[in-house]
């Protein structure tokens, strides 16, 4: 993988030496984790030796909203991947959009959340601790939860009427997300497809939380090598039967995680 940058004003100011694997955690893997700092330094010291850990900010600032006190457990234990961390995109339609731009390279980029928090990063060390400070204070909490809430409540509005019309309207079975036409690059695109068929075709609550972890599934299943989801999206992960393979694992299969990692090598460098 290349290094990637944000420059400002034409100057570097950002640089990140990104290598595979690129490896997500989900909410119920931090929560996991929470509890067994061993096993999160274990997992850490794995990608800080032979990957990149892919940092979503949505899913930091879920996981302080419901506990600031277990963030700043994790704080330290998580900086020490040092610089080889990145921030990936939560948005599905985001990513999606890009990918439709010729030249665009690394779609899951997110460069909205260095410019969110560039103030809180040092460029020479690139360490993750500032942010987690960052996340964590009252007065950032009180401003993003409003909009947290409404975006979950979005999704799960969105995610009802697709269901509903989709079970009212054999017509739709089988097309309404039909992505084997496009091409393999529009990863997001195909892989938000898949999702919504499968969201569709089952019935289980839209609550929530299944609505965010919807959200934040979509770009790491898409453009990521190892990714921790609950039980349930893990499930619905590996049904989608995507051709480029993302490794998919349960919070309780953490340690196979571990040795995925230190077995790794990149073939396409």
């Amino acid at each position: 993988m290349p290094e990637l940058s944000l420059k400002s004003e034409g100057i570097l100011t950002y640089s990140f030496p990104c290598r595979r694997p690129l490896v997500y955690l989900d909410n119920c893997g931090l929560i996991l984790l929470e509890k067994d700092i061993s096993l999160l330094a274990d997992l850490v010291s794995a990608v800080a030796k032979n990957g990149t850990l892919a940092v979503s900010i949505m899913n930091l600032v879920e996981f302080s909203a419901s506990s600031p006190d277990s963030l700043m457990k994790i704080k330290n234990v998580i900086a020490g991947v040092g610089q080889h961390w990145i921030p990936i995109e939560s948005t599905p339609g985001a990513v999606s959009d890009r990918e439709l731009c010729p030249g665009e390279n690394e779609v899951w980029f997110d460069i909205s959340f260095l410019k969110e928090f560039r103030h809180f990063i040092d460029a020479t060390t690139m360490s993750i601790a500032p942010i987690f400070d960052a996340v964590a204070e009252k007065e950032y909490q009180d401003s993003i939860t409003p909009r947290r809430i409404a975006v979950s409540d979005d999704i799960v509005r969105f995610l009802t009427k697709a269901r509903a019309q989709w079970k009212a309207n054999p017509r739709l079975q089988g097309k309404a997300f039909d992505v084997s036409a496009v091409a393999n690059n529009r990863r997001a695109y195909i892989t938000n497809g898949k999702i919504l068929e499968l969201i569709c075709k089952q019935d289980f609550p839209i609550t929530r939380n299944h609505a965010m972890d919807y959200f934040h599934s979509v770009v790491p299943l898409a453009y990521c090598d190892y990714i921790v989801l609950d039980g349930h999206w893990a499930s619905i992960g590996t049904q989608c039967h995507l051709s480029w393979n993302p490794r998919i694992y349960r919070p309780t299969e953490v340690r196979e995680l571990i040795q995925a990692i230190g077995d790794y090598q990149d073939h396409a460098e």
